[in-house]
């Protein structure tokens, strides 16, 4: 089904927070139909964010009803539920994609990936299904490279809450010969706030024991590259949320730098002259 999901929402929480961080909250749901923006009540579809909850607020969904495929009947459920006199959000304000506004902003935020992907297997996939297809390319290329070496499953566990957990949110991603092996994906996207490009994986919990190697793809548009990160190069903190959401690593071209070959040469000579190690070059043409 179809869905908008919002988080960090710092509503009240017991004993940490006695009011909301803020006076209003303004949705802003955007579709192909334009972007809708709604005053919300600061009750409907909320819900807790288990342990997160307490560090970066609650979350919030709209969904369809589910098998509903149609984008266009899916939002009108959507929009329905929201205009519903069940709840007291209000519809602020429709504004079209061809709003002058929106289709300069647009363009300047997407010109640069949409040119440099065009043509690029996976580039039409979702997110979400593009990291699952890369993970399985590089648990291929981790069993080549280990042609003698078991590979298994992951060892599901459980969450904080005690429910079983799923593959896709399992503390890491399969396991050799014992060893439990992580992947994190990114692609290579163009940061308008530092002007230069980057690739960015989050939620990477390291020092919790969680895994034993951490391997990273990055996906471009000369194919995806693949390295055993150090655990060191580019890693950021996150703050209180870091137990929790884990750790943030970021590797960069230079600024000002809009080549992306140049750029990408910046990024994976960083990659080689750390602890980092390439094991793969997969070519997707």
């Amino acid at each position: 089904r179809w869905k908008f999901q919002f988080y960090g929402i710092k509503l009240p929480v017991p004993k940490l927070r006695g009011a909301a961080a803020f006076d209003d909250l303004l949705l802003a749901l955007i579709s192909p139909a334009g972007i809708y923006i709604y005053d919300h009540d600061l009750d409907f579809r909320v819900s807790m964010q288990g342990k997160l909850t307490a560090l970066t607020g609650y979350g919030l969904r709209l969904a369809s009803k589910s098998n509903c495929f149609s984008w266009q009947t899916a939002l009108d459920q959507i929009l329905s539920q929201l205009d519903d006199c069940s709840n007291q959000c209000r519809r602020v304000a429709h504004i079209p994609l061809n709003h002058p506004l929106i289709s300069e902003e647009l363009h300047a935020e997407v010109s640069h990936c949409a040119d440099i992907f065009q043509g690029v297997p996976l580039s039409e996939t979702s997110c979400s299904r593009r990291g699952l297809l890369i993970q399985d390319i590089v648990r291929l290329v981790d069993s080549m490279i280990h042609p003698l070496a078991t590979i298994e499953d992951a060892i599901l566990g459980t969450c904080v809450n005690g429910r079983r957990r799923s593959y896709q949110n399992a503390a890491h991603d399969w396991v050799r010969d014992g060893l439990r092996i992580e992947c994190k994906s990114s692609k290579m996207f163009w940061s308008r706030t530092h002007m230069r490009w980057e690739f960015a994986f989050g939620n990477v919990k390291l020092g919790q024991g969680i895994f034993d190697e951490l391997l990273l793809a990055l996906y471009t548009p000369a194919g995806i590259y693949i390295y055993r990160h150090d655990l060191q190069l580019g890693v950021s903190k996150t703050g209180r949320q870091q137990t929790v959401a884990g750790h943030y690593i970021r590797i960069s071209g230079r600024r000002q730098v809009q080549d992306w070959p140049l750029a990408l040469n910046q990024i994976l000579a960083k990659l080689d002259a750390s602890a980092c190690k390439r094991l793969a070059l997969v070519e997707l043409s």
